[in-house]
Formats: C-alpha cells, structure tokens, sequence
C-alpha cells in the first residue's frame, strides 16, 4: 500500500493577516508607495527602509500570536503562583447553584440528610376570620354576614420517609436535623410547621400466575413484591458528576451543566429530577403497572389473573379494580406478605411456596439495593488552569537588524564617530517602535489584572520602563524617574480617565452575568453631580459577592440561628437584603442600629420584615391590623400575613435623604422584590427608627427561642405586640414642600401629593 502524502499548507494562520509576516509587508508596503511614490522608488530588500518595515512586520506577528493564545494561557498565574483572590471567575459549584426554590429542590436538600430515605413538601393554610365592619381578625368564626374567612399563605408541611432499621439514636436526632435545614434554607415570606413521618396505606396482591418449568416460585414471588413496593415508593439514587455527564435528560439529549447544577448544593453528589419527581406519593395504583411488572420477571410465561386491593377492605369500595386510589398523604405498602394470595403454576399444576422463604428471599434484595453508605461527594468542574506564558518578555526590534547597521547586540569594529551618530540616530528613530512594542506586549501581560475585582487597583495602562536596548542612555535625554509611577509624570495623569477605563473592565465582567449598573451610575451622577463616588469599588464588590447575590435571592434570613448572628452579623440577612445592598452601593450589609448613632453612609441600610413570621401561633398571640370596609368582597388587606414583608429604611441617613436617589431605592426594591411578595416600603425618621430597631432587635431574639431568663411569660407577647404596632403607626417621611398659586410655580419644581410632606409654613 502506498502511502499518500499530506503536503504541509502553506497557510498555517487561517487567514489571519496578522499572523502573516508577508502579508503584513505586502500592506505595509502598499502603504509607503502610496505615501512616498514621488520621492522614493527603490522598494527592493537591500534599502534599509525596506528592512526595516520588514522586521517591524516580524515583530508584530509574535504581538499577534500572544495576543491569540488561549484566554486560560493569557490568564495563567506564574509558577508557583497563588490563585488570585480577585478573580472573576468562579467555578460550576460556586456559580451555577441556587438556594432551595421549588418543592424539588427542598426535596433534594432532606434526602442529602443521611438517614431520610424520601421526603415531600405539602402546602398547608392556617386559619383565621377578618372582621370587615371592626377591621379585626380573630381565631374564631363568629358566623356574622361581615365575617369572612382567611388562609395564610406560604406555609407548608414536611412528610418525611426514614430509611429502614435506623438505630434509636439516629431516629430521635433526626427531626432536629430536618428542622435545622429547613430553618437554614427558607424561602422568603414562607415558613414551615414540621415535619411528620409519612402514614402507610398497606394492600394486597391477589391473582394467578403461570411460570415455566426451570424456574424458582420462591424467587419470582420474592421478585414480584420487591418491584411492586419499588413501584409505590421508587428509591432516590445520588450519581456523581460523570454519571450526570452521561444521563439522558431526554431521548438523544444528555444533560448539561447548568442542568446538573441546578438547584442546591448537595453534599452527596446529585439527584436526577426525572427519578426525585417519579418518586412522589402515588394517588392511585394502576393494575395495568403491576401486571407489566410480573410480566417483565424472567421466569413468567402468563399472568392468569392478578388484582390489588386496600387491606382495609372498605376504602377500596366502589373502586374500578383497574385504578385503586391511595389516600392522600400516605405512602401505598405491601401488607404482610402471608396476607397476598399469588397461585403460581407450571403447565397449569400448582406450586406450593412457603411465605416465610419469599420474605427471606425479599430481604436479599432490600439488603443488596441499600449497599453501601453515602459518601461525601462535592464534585465540582475546575476553572482551566491554562499554561503559563512569558507575555511581558520583549526583544528589542534592534537585536534583529544585520550586524552591518551596528544597532544590535553586534558592535561594529571600531566605528568612526559620524558612522557612530549614524547609528545612535537609527537607534533613536526605532526607538520609538520599540517602546510602542513593549508597551503592548506589558498591556497583555496584565490582562489579568485589568480583569480582575481589585478595588484598590490604579492603573489600567501599562508600559515597560527603562533600558530596552544597549545605548538606551546615550540617545534618550529622558530622566530616570520618568516612567516610575512615583514619578511626576504618569500615563494616566488624570483620575478619570483610569476611573473611566476600569468602569469599562468592570461593566464588561457584570455583563457576563447579565446583569448592569448604568441606572445605578446615572443616578449616582444625577442625584450627587458633585460627588466623588467612582462606582468601582461598588463593582469589585458587587461582582466578588455574586454567587451568593445570586443563588441567595430568594433565601429569607435564619430566624433561628446563633445568638451572635441576630443583630450585629452580615451572615444572617435575606438574599433580598444582600442583593439590593450591592446594587444599590451600601457597603455594610449586616442588621445593625440604623438610628440615634448612626449617621451618614454608615447609616444606610435597611429593615426586611417578613409578615408570615408576624403570624399567631395560638389564641391569645397579637394580631396585626386590617383595614375596615365593609363594602370589599375581597379585598387583599384583609389578610396582612400572606407574601407581604416591611421594609424600613432611614429617611435621614447618608443618600437616603435625596430624593432622586430614594426613589431609584425604591424602584430597585419593587424589581428585585420577587414578583409574588407585595413590600410595603417605608422612610422613617430616626426616632421612629430608633424606637423601632429596639423592639424588632428584641423580638428577633423572642423569635429564635434566646429571650432573657428573667422575662417574665407575658413580656414575650408584649414586645411582639409592640412590635406590630409600630409597623402600623410608622409613617412615611419627605420634604416638606409649600403650596403656590396656579400662576406662581415653585421654582424647585413641582411635588406629588402621597410622596411629599405639606409644611406648616404659610403659602407665599
């Protein structure tokens, strides 16, 4: 066989004419006709100015070829080099995820819990009765025409299913468990009463079934109850990322990253949504499902006959023998299995099998499917670690020109002093290519920079400085001292124009995560033309704190948590909270005293009260307030508790007393406030802010069960009644404004009633 021969193209760049030497030439050569053709004709390679454009066009082909190296390459950290902890580039596990949203989700986040084998989130509505006439709710129905009930919203249940033969141990620790991951992973204005362990509803499998000769009774029997409770109650399987990676999410399409990522974070690896939404409780029991079971066991040839039914025989009444409903809630078992009649044949002779070997027999196969522990399994997709390249390293242009020019690393043999200037004067001329080179190839080398989230970084260009080649003294006049950036003199003399360029750099990074801080920039601008605010440190923050203001949006705050993490702490506050801090540039996330000391910047911040945690927990407990009207059929005040949340904010603190930017707060709030949730948003004055950051400071302590030990039992109900009256009576504060005639407009503009405070003033 003759090898054929694969001839080496000639054109190794793609086209790219800036990887082509020759083509660069051709261009530049183009160029220099066009400009010099009257006064210049010898375009051949013995003329210097030739050579040069020859070997400037060499030089930037090796410019083009750094600059076309893989972005991991161009972003690598030296050798030995630490990760650089301003990066913005976060890795699949750290991106990707998402706080707990949907009941899947919660789903998978309590049977990462070991011991709970299955679990399942239930909607659940607590009660109470709204007096249209009085503007009260209640606990009791009073059965009055102007009474009318009301569900809150938001609340569920948690039914969970334990994995078998736990010991005692292990059993009594798990509701605490449950409790604490659920306190630790609540969504916003939704809360959970507790879990329960999930009831069973046993049946009974009745019917006839033909084998073949070789095969085991025992074994099929054994089979057939197995794959029938697997039916009822599927088991949930944890796979690693490379078995992800080969799962089809549907025929011919495998899942993705971002498919495998999404949802929370679990410590077990990961759980495929098709097999967690097939596990749910079953509301009914196909017979059609269980007879293809027996009939996919190796060994049955027929099922004669087959029927399932309730063990409590008179739920099942009335019932097609076809679709036999499972109540709600409950999880369908096999009874006993001495209580299932099953006659097995071969060639239509019966075959005697003894219960106790089926149960025996079933036991293997539980045993064997519940192999193995859970292991911890954090996988996680790495960011390229790319092969460092020396991008900064230049060779002056000079080194390459033949040793006859004298401007290499080559000296000429004793020169005499006019072939010597000649030379300096070519060195001098070059010199201005060559410092044009380094400082590009000393811009790609801190492309790293340029894009990372340093907030104290203050240079976006950047150059090489001192000697590019021998002689560099005896033709340059500049001070040493002039390229240092302790120097007077510097690339980016003013701070606008680096603020400016780094704007750029940082615009682009939060684009990538489709987000924008133009509206916050124009505001900023608009509202303080005189300020100073660059934005970029808002941006390297903003930016650095993205997955969590990300995946966290929807997370409330731990009302439960350490004592330390209540007041005082940025580990404990909503995603809601830390989200709308970061767009709207306040830099101290945590919940604090926002009155009385606090003043300024500092100052800024602001109250998320979620309702539902305001709701009765028995007769007795402080109500909130509903409004009177006995006209509304139905109106939404009359229930205060359901997706509705306060949020308090310090009229008089730092940029919150201009108007301008209040009401970009309070655009930005009703945006990022998800679309279910009414926030009631309210600019108090800092009395009421004082009064009011005492009473919710020490409600929040009542709430998470850390009340002092000397209170007495009524105290508790007191602070939260006081509590809810504060949030009735606090008022909204704005400028005060006058009245005009109609024929004297205000020159500041005019004001809208509902959003401005009439002043006491007379009119003028």
């Amino acid at each position: 066989m003759i090898a054929t021969q694969v001839p080496i193209p000639q054109d190794t760049n793609g086209g790219d004419p800036s990887m082509d030497a020759r083509s660069l030439f051709a261009k530049g050569l183009e160029h220099v006709k066009k400009m010099s053709a009257q006064i210049w004709n010898d375009y051949n390679l013995h003329d210097p100015g030739i050579t040069t454009l020859e070997l400037l066009c060499y030089a930037l082909t090796d410019l083009s070829y750094r600059a076309s190296l893989p972005v991991a390459d161009i972003l690598a950290a030296a050798p030995n080099g630490k990760p650089d902890p301003n990066s913005a580039l976060f890795t699949a596990r750290n991106i990707l995820p998402n706080r707990p949203l949907t009941g899947l989700d919660y789903r998978k986040l309590l049977i990462d819990i070991p011991g709970i084998k299955n679990a399942w989130i239930q909607p659940t509505a607590q009660a109470l009765y709204a007096d249209k006439q009085l503007g009260k709710l209640s606990f009791t129905d009073t059965g009055a025409e102007h009474v009318v009930p009301i569900h809150l919203l938001g609340l569920y249940q948690v039914i969970l299913e334990y994995e078998n033969e736990l010991p005692e141990s292990e059993l009594a620790e798990l509701p605490g468990r449950v409790h604490r991951r659920l306190a630790e992973n609540r969504n916003l204005c939704e809360d959970f009463l507790g879990s329960v362990v999930v009831e069973e509803q046993a049946f009974r499998v009745c019917g006839e079934i033909e084998l073949s000769p070789n095969t085991d009774a025992t074994r099929v029997n054994a089979e057939l109850f197995f794959q029938i409770n697997r039916y009822f109650s599927p088991p949930v399987q944890f796979y690693s990322l490379n078995e992800m990676l080969t799962r089809e999410k549907s025929p011919g399409l495998r899942y993705t990253v971002a498919d495998i990522f999404d949802g929370p974070l679990l410590q077990h690896g990961f759980i495929d949504d098709q097999e967690l939404t097939a596990s749910d409780l079953r509301s009914q029991i196909r017979l059609s499902d269980i007879i293809n079971i027996a009939m996919d066991i190796d060994g049955v040839v027929a099922v004669r006959d087959l029927i399932i039914v309730a063990a409590d025989s008179t739920s099942s009444k009335g019932t097609s023998k076809w679709v036999v409903p499972v109540e709600g809630g409950k999880k369908a078992v096999l009874d006993d299995f001495s209580k299932s009649r099953i006659r097995f044949t071969k060639r239509g002779f019966p075959i005697g099998i003894k219960s106790s070997d089926v149960k025996k027999k079933y036991n293997e196969w539980v045993v064997s499917e519940q192999a193995g522990d859970l292991v911890q399994l954090e996988e996680d997709l790495s960011i390229p670690a790319g092969k460092f390249q020396p991008l900064g390293d230049y060779e002056s242009v000079q080194n390459h020109f033949p040793a006859a020019y004298g401007i290499g690393n080559d000296r000429l043999a004793d020169p005499d002093p006019k072939r010597l200037a000649l030379t300096y004067q070519l060195k001098g001329y070059l010199y201005f290519f060559d410092q044009m080179m380094a400082n590009y190839f000393a811009q790609l080398e801190h492309v790293k920079e340029l894009f990372s989230v340093d907030e104290t970084l203050t240079q976006t260009y950047f150059y090489k400085t001192g000697e590019l080649f021998r002689d560099f003294d005896k033709i340059s006049a500049v001070p040493p001292d002039f390229f240092e950036p302790t120097g007077t003199h510097s690339v980016e003399p003013e701070k606008p124009i680096h603020t400016e360029r780094r704007n750029r750099f940082l615009d682009h990074l939060i684009s990538r995560f489709a987000e924008q801080f133009f509206d916050y920039a124009a505001t900023i601008q608009s509202a303080f033309p005189e300020a100073t605010m660059d934005g970029v440190v808002d941006k390297c923050r903003f930016i650095k704190d993205y997955p969590r203001a990300s995946s966290e949006r929807s997370l409330a705050y731990h009302y439960q948590a350490q004592a330390a993490d209540l007041w005082g702490s940025d580990k404990n506050i909503s995603g809601l909270e830390r989200r709308i801090a970061r767009l709207l540039g306040i830099r101290n996330l945590s919940r604090r005293n926002l009155g009385g000391l606090a003043s300024g910047s500092d100052g800024e911040g602001m109250y998320v009260i979620e309702n539902i945690l305001l709701r009765p927990g028995s007769e007795g407990d402080p109500l909130m307030k509903i409004c009177p009207d006995p006209n509304c059929g139905e109106c939404a005040d009359f229930d205060p508790y359901s997706y509705r949340l306060h949020v308090i904010l310090p009229a008089e603190n730092g940029r919150f007393a201009n108007m301008n930017f209040r009401r970009f707060v309070e655009q930005t709030i009703r945006e990022e406030t998800p679309a279910h949730i009414f926030p009631k948003i309210c600019w108090a004055n800092d009395l009421d802010i004082v009064s009011l950051q005492s009473t919710y400071s020490d409600w929040l302590r009542i709430k998470a069960g850390l009340a002092p030990e000397h209170m007495v039992d009524s105290e508790p109900n007191q602070i939260w009644e006081e509590l809810l009256n504060k949030l009735a009576s606090i008022k909204n504060i704005y400028p005060k404004q006058k009245l005009h005639g109609c024929n004297n407009a205000p020159s500041d503009g005019q004001f809208v009633l509902g959003m401005s405070a009439l002043g006491s003033q007379d009119n003028e």
